[in-house]
């Protein structure tokens, strides 16, 4: 499976992430041990990515105020919307190719 994702690089926005609303789902966000959903206004599917692009964890409909933890050796993580983990059938130990828009 391929996803089209914009690379979140600057501290602003990885901060904000998906609150910002010029940014839309997906997206990828290079950071450690985890991911907040403050002040978002709806839920988010969450994939964590090993450097291949494995899929190590993911989170179904993470609602907004909430966090997803995960350990520190894992750093990729892309943001998605509700329901496309589902809809697209993505398990652990697929493999996601990329494809970076900045």
């Amino acid at each position: 499976m391929t996803i089209k994702v914009k690379v979140l690089t600057s501290f602003f926005h990885k901060l904000f992430g998906l609150i910002d609303k010029n940014h839309k789902p997906p997206v990828l966000l290079i950071t450690h041990f985890g991911i907040h959903t403050f002040f978002m206004r709806y839920p988010i599917d969450v994939l964590l990515l090993t450097r291949d692009s494995e899929v190590v964890d993911m989170k179904h409909s993470l609602k907004p105020f909430s966090f997803f933890f995960y350990l520190p050796i894992y750093s990729f993580v892309v943001e998605l919307e509700d329901g496309f983990i589902k809809k697209n059938n993505i398990k652990i130990g697929d493999i996601i190719n990329l494809e970076y828009q900045l």
